[in-house]
């Protein structure tokens, strides 16, 4: 296919390009190309099944350009990491920051990812087409951000759904392979942890996971930029117990406390791969006090446990929290707000 050999010989020239220093715009191009060379690679190779009698050798070359696709896939993770780290630098993403437009567009790219994978591929389809009418106004520095702005609203509608795709790709994920993994651990005498922690392994590996965080940052900007709330909930849910301060979820941090009416723990920090079982039966529910991935370790195993999990930053909305210490307390937490 003369159409595909061009395009994998402009993406080799790309990336060593951008290997050896180019500018930051490079970056935005070689995920790009690469997008569109592993999108290309699938539709015109990959699409149908191998037919009956396939020869030794075609299915030798089928082979290499699945392990292809597979390659270019985990060089966008890459790619996409390093988008990230820009996009943490502060105003970035403030009104008129200047990462709306990459941010935004690499969020289109991963989800053209996962409909390359052919997970979920209508809705990823649809998100795709609402990211790609957003990029060009994004890149005018046009992009309407206050509260009420139909901007505004069409990124916070286009960002939870592209963040639900993820999500049930996570979970997903899990439902296939964590018991297995666990199972397959014990049968080669491997560590359980090692296989307790597999999916998570593969999923904060993948474009999704990065995916997930793009929406995350972008949606924080715009609560923060129409001044909506300051709660992200990470595990949807009611729960009610009793409020409990703790400085990090961990074995014995709530020492003899009875948890038999259950608690709701405000923690102080969590570096991501704490699980909430380990601070004891009792916890129906987490009010974390920073921001955390919605496919960490720690907000993969809530959401596996169904523990109603919810972040926030915001020191005045925390300080009416803490006035609560020591209640009985109602968390609700849902798409709509935290409460």
């Amino acid at each position: 296919n003369g159409q595909i050999q061009g395009q994998i010989d402009a993406f080799l020239s790309q990336k060593a390009r951008l290997a050896q220093g180019a500018a930051a715009t490079d970056l935005m191009v070689t995920l790009e190309m690469a997008t569109d060379l592993r999108k290309a690679i699938c539709e015109a190779y990959l699409a149908q099944p191998m037919p009956h009698g396939t020869s030794d050798g075609d299915i030798s070359t089928r082979q290499q350009l699945r392990l292809s696709e597979v390659e270019l896939e985990k060089y966008a993770f890459v790619l996409l990491s390093q988008v990230d780290t820009a996009i943490a630098q502060p105003g970035a993403l403030a009104q008129g920051g200047p990462m709306w437009a990459p941010a935004l567009k690499c969020a289109l790219l991963a989800t053209v990812h996962m409909e390359t994978s052919q997970f979920e591929a209508g809705e990823c389809a649809a998100i795709a087409a609402e990211l790609a009418q957003l990029v060009p106004k994004a890149e005018r520095g046009a992009l309407k951000l206050q509260q009420g702005k139909d901007d505004a609203l069409r990124i916070v509608s286009v960002l939870e759904r592209a963040r639900r795709v993820a999500e049930q790709y996570s979970d997903a994920l899990l439902r296939v392979f964590a018991e297995r993994a666990v199972n397959m651990a014990d049968a080669l005498g491997v560590q359980e942890h090692i296989g307790r922690v597999f999916s998570e392994s593969e999923i904060r590996a993948s474009v999704v996971f990065q995916l997930s965080k793009l929406c995350q940052s972008m949606l924080k900007a715009t609560r923060a930029s129409t001044g909506a709330g300051a709660w992200d909930a990470l595990v949807a849910g009611d729960a009610e117990g009793t409020l409990v301060q703790v400085d990090k979820i961990e074995p014995g941090v709530l020492g003899q406390m009875d948890q038999s009416q259950g608690l709701v723990l405000l923690v102080k920090w969590a570096d991501g791969d704490e699980e909430v079982s380990a601070a004891g039966p009792g916890v129906r529910g987490v009010i974390l006090e920073q921001e955390l991935p919605h496919l960490s370790h720690l907000g993969v195993r809530a959401r596996q446990e169904q523990v109603v999990f919810v972040t926030c930053d915001d020191d005045d909305t925390l300080a009416g929290v803490r006035a609560q210490l020591g209640q009985r307390v109602r968390l609700s937490a849902s798409a709509d707000g935290v409460a």
